[in-house]
This record gives C-alpha cells, structure tokens and sequence, in this order.
C-alpha cells in the first residue's frame, strides 16, 4: 500500500549480509554497506 502511494523509483531492503538478491517484482535485498557505498557518490556527484 505504501508503494502504491508513494511511487518509488526502486524498492529496496537492507539487510547485513553481503550479496545483492532479488526479493521479488522490484524489490532488491541489498547489503548496508553497497547501500553507504552507493550512496556516497550520488552525495559526491
């Protein structure tokens, strides 16, 4: 319900782990670190 109203571009659950994996339809598990990593150069660019 969340996603239907607020439209996100990409869904995303972080996890501790250290691989990225789908979850299901648009929905990407994704390590904490990749998430700090990928973060940082968007915050640089």
């Amino acid at each position: 319900m969340a996603c239907a109203d607020l439209s996100p571009t990409r869904k995303l659950v972080v996890y501790p782990g250290a691989e990225s994996f789908p979850l299901g339809i648009d929905v990407l598990a994704v390590p904490l670190c990749s998430l700090c990593a990928e973060l940082n150069l968007m915050n640089t660019a």
